[in-house]
């Protein structure tokens, strides 16, 4: 049940149906209302988690002022998160699949060179990472930021969504037939570029001059682009 056909339920007034089944039906409105609840809860806390973390860091952060960010009590964001690494993890899942997923899944341009497609998955991935400035900050700071109690447990979130950018960037590679005067394999290709591109957005945000995210993009093509574009016919 969505969102949206919860509030209809809370907000519809009894009907006979209601009357009838008594308990039954005190009982699953209850349900509806907590299920609000809890959903309302949990995006409040994922919005003012990203604000949170990364602003503050993940040691710095505490639950408290994440729960008052998000106008909620501290009770009600732990019936959610049980913890703050289970929060955190939440966030980099929420913001990625928010803003990165939809690119990485979306068709590349058929009239563009197989360089020029490269570059525009990357610099698209980007673009879309410049719409949530906090998760930008999240995702550039890299697997240093991911809780001991995630990594021990093998639940890396940035390990898992830097490895689907990668996975995505070697098929495209390894689809472009007209890359031969590239020696390396397309995973080594991938790696390289995903590398250098989180190693250039961490210092677009280095203070103190943090730079915008499309300077990014612009050092992504500047650095990649003389050999991705290269006319393999030449």
């Amino acid at each position: 049940m969505t969102l949206s056909q919860r509030t209809t339920i809370l907000n519809s007034p009894p009907t006979d149906g209601d009357a009838g089944s008594g308990a039954a039906a005190r009982a699953a409105r209850k349900d509806a209302v907590l299920a609000a609840r809890r959903d309302i809860t949990r995006r409040a806390a994922l919005d003012s988690g990203a604000r949170q973390f990364a602003t503050n860091g993940f040691e710095a952060t505490k639950m408290a002022a994440v729960a008052a960010d998000a106008g909620v009590s501290l009770k009600a964001l732990y019936e959610v998160f049980a913890s703050k690494a289970d929060l955190f993890e939440a966030v980099i899942a929420d913001r990625f699949e928010q803003h990165v997923t939809p690119v990485l899944a979306a068709p590349t341009p058929a009239d563009a060179g197989p360089g020029e497609q490269v570059l525009t998955l990357i610099t698209g991935v980007l673009a879309a990472m410049e719409a949530d400035r906090s998760f930008f900050l999240l995702y550039v700071r890299g697997s240093e930021g991911v809780p001991e109690k995630l990594r021990a447990a093998g639940r890396d979130p940035y390990a898992a969504y830097v490895q689907q950018f990668h996975d995505r960037l070697a098929a495209l590679i390894a689809a472009q037939p007209r890359l031969p005067h590239l020696a390396a394999e397309p995973a080594e290709l991938a790696a390289a570029l995903t590398a250098s591109v989180i190693a250039l957005a961490r210092l677009a945000v280095t203070p103190p001059e943090p730079r915008p995210i499309t300077d990014v993009a612009a050092a992504v093509r500047a650095i990649f682009g003389p050999v991705l574009l290269v006319d393999a016919a030449s």
